[in-house]
């Protein structure tokens, strides 16, 4: 991507947006940090890899330095910025990608070269710990041959060659080996209210980029708002989703060939975004388990067919032929990139879509970071996606070949994600799946931060060897939230991908036997069991106070005041469990509800209406009951402006405040 596309994408819009989202003083803050990174100031440490950690940290990086561009339009230092972005700017994958390079520089000098680790918040610091110790494991491999202290005198080598910034850390000591956290620089501390919040602000902010998406390898198409459509019906085999989730539409289109009582191994999904200038076309491939071997030979046969198209001089041929086993799930992540591509290819021509058959539209430039640096692949990348855009424009049955061979393959080697039930009558209101959703990643989330915060309290440390234990295998999050149905879960995944509850990506299996597609609660799943319960946290908050003030149980107290909000109150049905259990959990993680006085949940909030408009429901259920809305409370905010509804719900948490003084003295 040049200076003049990004100013044609990024422009006072994005700026504004930023600000407003993240507020003046994180906004300045942020991008100084994410511009020192970049090394443009004479006399900088000249690294070689700029690593920016995938997803939040590569899209906030992309996201500064696109407004860098902006604000130096035309000026001489356009082209020093674009070439430091093409040749050091890449992902944590990107950079296991280039272990090869890393080991030939080792055995001509001596010496590796220099590496920048940057991530914007550390809490606990797992995936800093993970990112270091995995390349160095990766490093080690090609040295297995050599003794014991040659070995660890090699990863102390690559160790010293390695710095990592962060913006923002917990105030509590994160559990990252000494050795690693040697190399870090902070930028600051943050409370426990000031890192929810940025988290917050953050994911609202990127969640309403359709440009960015929250995603890393792979590609985002954007067609001009005057040559596409947002509303195309469902047909030819795809069915067609409108869905309004805290605040944003996201429109869905799902693959929908699957027989009754048929197994299904494989799920294309296109979701869009649009603002008044673009539609922004994400295209997801969704796959079955496979073995280790069997993932082999479905990788060799695309590496032949790569090489059919571009040709073998092609880097991308050459990194999916490349037998190191610890590049697999990257390999695969090329292969998802490939096939999603190709996807999409097929709703353009199912729908007739019409499309310029350049890549102007493509984030080519994003996608090679996932990979490697731009500067070595952008070309490569270029010529197989023109090479696959073409071969559509002319019905050329060779990109159909890809997607047939996978489904096929997919068919007979891959343990099916789920078994349909035919999908024939879709759902218009995904109100039960998504509160369940929540509740099932906020549970994974919460054991996860059980075990870390275990781990704090007896000086533990992480390694590569700690368990993953906030990711699940994608088949398991079907079978338990997938009764109302597997096609609408994945729908939910994908809404939540976009808001940063969780993401998707591939991973080899915890016995070490598969490559499977994992889902990961991201840092927002903790969030979901709070904003559940919006209405009650200012009270809840003022219960905390009393209790501490007057040595009251405080778990023992919210279930109390909710046993008497239940008996004099419809609105507050079935409460009483929630909220004691709300404030239980907290205190097993020993944070507190205070934490929580200055998080705005109700910021994004989904006003409680029906289907309408073509948009399938999100919020009948009353979130912390899951009971329908009283129609006395529908029918006090139906039409309400975003705006109004906020205020309805301000006072309907002022009220529940009074009630609380209320109950403790006694006229409830």
């Amino acid at each position: 991507m040049d200076a003049r596309s990004f100013r044609s994408i990024y422009n006072e819009k994005t700026l504004s947006l930023s600000k407003l989202m993240l507020g003046q003083q994180c906004y300045d803050e942020l991008y100084a940090f994410f511009r020192d990174s970049w090394g443009l100031e004479n006399g900088a440490v000249d690294y070689s890899y700029r690593v920016y950690t995938a997803r939040k940290c590569f899209n906030l990086n992309e996201l500064f330095f696109s407004i860098y561009m902006h604000d130096i339009a035309n000026t001489s230092f356009e082209e020093k910025a674009l070439d430091i972005r093409r040749r050091t700017f890449m992902t944590h994958h990107g950079l296991f990608c280039c272990v090869p390079d890393l080991i030939d520089e080792f055995r001509l000098h001596n010496r590796f070269p220099r590496i920048l680790i940057v991530d914007e918040l550390v809490i606990y610091g797992h995936e800093i710990t993970n990112i270091i110790c995995t390349l160095e494991d990766m490093v080690c491999e090609f040295f297995s041959n050599l003794p014991d202290d040659e070995q660890t005198m090699i990863r102390d080598k690559l160790l010293k060659s390695i710095d990592v910034i962060v913006f923002g850390r917990e105030q509590k000591q994160p559990l990252i080996p000494g050795r690693i956290f040697s190399r870090i620089k902070f930028e600051k501390e943050m409370t426990g209210s000031q890192w929810r919040i940025y988290i917050q602000n953050v994911a609202q902010l990127l969640n309403r980029l359709g440009s960015l998406r929250n995603k890393s390898y792979l590609p985002v198409f954007s067609l001009p708002a005057n040559r596409a459509k947002t509303t195309y019906a469902s047909s030819h085999n795809w069915d067609y989703y409108k869905l309004r989730y805290h605040g944003i539409n996201t429109y869905i289109w799902m693959h929908s060939v699957y027989p009754h009582d048929s197994e299904v191994y494989t799920v294309r999904a296109i979701s869009a975004r649009a603002t008044n200038d673009f539609v922004y076309y994400l295209p997801t491939f969704f796959l079955g388990d496979m073995t280790l071997s069997d993932a082999k030979i479905f990788l060799n046969f695309f590496a032949g067919q790569i090489e059919s198209m571009v040709g073998s001089d092609n880097r991308l041929v050459t990194f999916l032929c490349n037998p190191f086993e610890k590049l697999l799930t990257v390999q695969f992540q090329l292969i998802l990139c490939i096939l999603s591509c190709v996807s999409y290819c097929d709703f353009l021509k199912k729908y007739d879509i019409p499309i310029a058959y350049d890549l102007q539209g493509v984030d080519i430039d994003r996608v090679c970071m996932n990979f490697g640096s731009q500067n070595k692949l952008i070309d490569d990348f270029g010529n197989l996606f023109d090479c696959i855009l073409h071969n559509y424009a002319e019905s050329s049955p060779l990109y159909i070949d890809l997607m047939e061979y996978a489904d096929k393959f997919l068919s007979t080697h891959a343990i099916p994600l789920f078994t349909s039930n035919g999908h024939n009558s879709k759902t218009s209101d995904f109100s039960g799946i998504i509160l369940d959703s929540e509740d099932y990643l906020q549970m994974i989330s919460y054991k996860d931060e059980i075990y870390t915060s275990e781990m704090r309290v007896s000086d533990g440390i992480f390694s590569t060897a700690t368990p993953k234990r906030s990711a699940i295998a994608l088949r398991q999050y079907l079978r338990r939230t997938g009764s109302q149905g597997y096609i609408e879960a994945l729908i939910v995944m994908l809404l939540f991908s976009d808001d940063g509850i969780a993401s998707t990506n591939l991973q080899v299996s915890q016995d070490g036997k598969h490559i499977q597609m994992r889902l990961k609660a991201g840092e927002l799943a903790g969030f979901s069991t709070l904003k559940k319960f919006y209405r009650f946290i200012p009270a809840l908050i003022e219960l905390e106070l009393f209790c501490e003030l007057f040595s009251f149980n405080a778990v023992y107290m919210a279930d109390q005041f909710g046993r008497c909000l239940e008996r004099y109150f419809p609105d507050y049905c079935c409460v009483s469990d929630g909220i004691r259990d709300l404030i239980s959990r907290q205190y097993n993680l020993s944070h507190e509800m205070r934490d929580w006085r200055d998080v705005d949940l109700l910021f994004d909030l989904d006003s409680p209406e029906t289907a309408r408009n073509g948009v399938f429901s999100t919020r009948t259920l009353q979130p912390w009951s899951k009971k329908t809305w009283r129609i006395e409370e529908r029918i006090k905010v139906a039409g309400l402006s975003v705006g109004d509804y906020v205020e309805y719900e301000k006072g309907k948490q002022a009220e529940l405040v009074k009630l609380f003084h209320k109950f403790i003295n006694g006229f409830i």
